[in-house]
């Protein structure tokens, strides 16, 4: 067992994993059940690796540690499949960039030079749905609805909402929704995400200062 806990803490050490070798696995959070589980494939010397979507329960210092230590062992001569959505991510990261769809690989990108345009990329994703001028017309469509976006209904509003949980803080989160567009709310994780939606659901929300407004009366 000695021997055993200090190889896996060597690995630990190598890949920035922040994880207790010794907690029991039903204790552990997200990010530490990804690393335990890498610590297990590791230990046992692997030519190449399937990671699917690993990094969606890291934190931004977590995510660039991972980036730091993937391409740290890739140049040491350990081989990944990296599959995610995330296009950024993908671009930062890998040689090679195939695109799947249907089942199907539609075209494979030379990222070598960590240079493929996000765009060319979802092109390809989208484009066998559309002609040239249909996924031309389309982009041109989403483009005209922001800016035609003061001349619709707001029919949600969040005003100033400022909250405290967990030690993570929301401060003056102010945003409206219109009529007939779609709005995305991006965030780190730990961010508040989710403290902001259990005060939009009402779901488990904590206090809150601030004003929620649908269709014109204040929730």
């Amino acid at each position: 067992k000695k021997r055993i806990c200090s190889e896996l803490n060597a690995i630990c050490s190598e890949w920035n994993f922040d994880l207790d070798i010794l907690k029991k696995v039903r204790n552990l959070n997200d990010a530490e059940r990804l690393f335990a589980a890498m610590i297990c494939v590791l230990a046992d010397k692997p030519a190449f690796i399937i990671l699917d979507e690993p990094t969606a329960v890291l934190d931004s210092k977590q995510r660039q540690n991972f980036f730091v230590s993937l391409q740290k062992a890739k140049q040491n001569g350990l081989g990944f499949i990296y599959i995610s959505h995330n296009i950024d991510e993908t671009v930062q990261l890998c040689d090679t960039i195939s695109v799947l769809k249907k089942g199907r690989c539609t075209k494979t990108f030379d990222n070598s030079k960590y240079d493929t345009a996000a765009d060319e990329i979802l092109k390809e994703m989208f484009s066998s749905d559309f002609s040239k001028n249909e996924f031309e017309k389309s982009t041109v469509k989403v483009q005209q609805n922001k800016s035609f976006k003061n001349m619709q209904k707001i029919v949600f509003r969040a005003k100033n909402i400022n909250a405290v949980s967990d030690n993570i803080k929301l401060k003056d989160i102010s945003f409206d929704l219109y009529a007939g567009t779609i709005t995305i709310i991006k965030g780190e994780r730990k961010a508040g995400l989710e403290i902001l939606e259990n005060i939009l659901t009402g779901i488990n929300s904590p206090y809150f200062s601030g004003e929620i407004e649908l269709d014109g009366k204040i929730l």
